[in-house]
């Protein structure tokens, strides 16, 4: 019997270990929703975004979200420079981002403020 983990790291087939590629899409998804400084081990892992909550729905968080994710894809080595593409999204009470990490999407959907 074959074990597949979707979306996983590594693939367990006829024996073998293969890594996926696709473990960039999780890590880079994990990366996002762990707020920075919520891991013991590595303090500058993860971003701020969950801060954006609260924020006027105005260019500003626009570019706070824009930063925050930089700053994701600039934790991971595997990820070129000027490989990624970015499209942001505002509506009343959500930021959407549609993310091509060198040739994955990746959608993302962030809360503005609670209700």
């Amino acid at each position: 019997m074959d074990i597949r983990i979707v979306d996983g790291d590594f693939l367990w087939q006829n024996g073998d270990i293969q890594f996926i590629d696709d473990s960039v899409v999780q890590e880079l998804t994990f990366r996002l929703d762990t707020y920075k400084g919520e891991h013991w081990f590595y303090p500058d892992y993860g971003t701020k975004i969950s801060d954006c909550i609260g924020m006027n729905n105005d260019t500003q968080l626009y570019y706070f979200v824009e930063a925050q994710i930089d700053d994701a894809l600039d934790q991971d080595d595997r990820i070129p420079d000027r490989s990624s593409t970015m499209k942001l999204t505002q509506d009343f009470d959500k930021v959407y981002v549609e993310l091509d990490v060198a040739g994955r999407k990746i959608t993302k959907e962030f809360g503005i403020w609670e209700q």
